[in-house]
């Protein structure tokens, strides 16, 4: 018996394509068993400049929240100032990406 995958987002990370008339596309990784190794896949299209570069964050967005909430102790709330330090920096070259480098 085969036990299935478990289902998740789509791994980053994922990039914004050129404009076409639509828009822009937002492209990830292919995730099958079957696809070359950096074949790319639609994610999203058809967006403005600004929400490509929003959804293309997602995946270090997630990352981000990830590195925060291993920064406190569940059980203890002791919170690492390392552990938040290196969220903060991850945090600014996510927030670069999804806003093109506005503050």
């Amino acid at each position: 018996m085969t036990t299935p995958k478990k289902q998740g987002p789509t791994p980053g990370p994922w990039e914004v394509g050129d404009p076409d008339v639509h828009g822009r596309k937002v492209y990830g990784p292919v995730v099958d068993d079957y696809a070359d190794p950096g074949e790319l896949a639609v994610i999203a299209e058809g967006m403005t400049e600004p929400n490509a570069r929003l959804i293309a964050a997602a995946p270090e967005m997630l990352e981000v929240l990830r590195l925060l909430d291993h920064a406190v102790d569940r059980q203890t709330g002791h919170v690492s100032i390392g552990a938040v330090q290196t969220a903060a920096i991850a945090a600014r070259a996510v927030i670069a990406k999804a806003t093109g480098g506005a503050k």
